[in-house]
């Protein structure tokens, strides 16, 4: 009942705004946020420390999110389809990340991992 409630308050905003919501109140592990025309993050996708899973593909995205490095569970990332065209020298910054999906952008290389 207060779930729906919070939710009819919401009815005006954008889908993202929902999802985030959503996520929020339910723990949920993934977050699909793919076409949404994203530019950045928005920030209380920084208050999901529980993802795991989190597709922003099909976006609008020119600069790789750092700021996705403080969700410590995070393992599988979805950037296709974005307009990137560098990766962060400190990538390995994810303590967590086993899948991360890049194709589709304007990369020309990537960083070099040290030894």
């Amino acid at each position: 009942m207060l779930r729906e409630q919070r939710f009819r308050a919401l009815k005006g905003s954008n889908s993202c705004s929902i999802k985030i919501q959503k996520a929020a109140e339910t723990s949920d592990s993934e977050l699909v946020l793919q076409k949404s025309k994203l530019e950045m993050i928005p920030t209380n996708v920084m208050y999901l420390r529980q993802l795991i899973r989190l597709r922003l593909d099909h976006n609008n995205f020119k600069y790789f999110p750092t700021e996705l490095y403080l969700l410590p569970k995070l393992q599988e990332l979805d950037l296709s389809d974005n307009l990137l065209t560098e990766i962060p020298e400190d990538i390995d910054r994810f303590t967590s990340l086993v899948k991360l999906d890049l194709q589709g952008n304007k990369l020309d290389d990537l960083p070099i991992a040290s030894v």
